[in-house]
């Protein structure tokens, strides 16, 4: 299994308790070896719209507010 990370969703932010003044949360995300990143996409955060398994077309500039 491996895992990398991206942005929470509107939706799963609304359903986590955050420290007040908090807009982003990074949740980890798990593949099995077929449908996994590589180690290079792994190292990103990823938008929480991250198409993966399909073609991932996040660039990794996205920066917490």
């Amino acid at each position: 299994m491996l895992q990398w990370a991206r942005l929470a969703s509107p939706v799963e932010l609304s359903n986590l308790t955050v420290p007040a003044g908090e807009t982003n949360v990074r949740l980890a995300v798990f593949g099995c070896t077929t449908h996994a990143l590589g180690l290079e996409p792994a190292a990103l955060l990823h938008e929480a719209t991250c198409p993966w398994p399909s073609p991932c077309t996040c660039t990794g500039a996205v920066v917490p507010t």
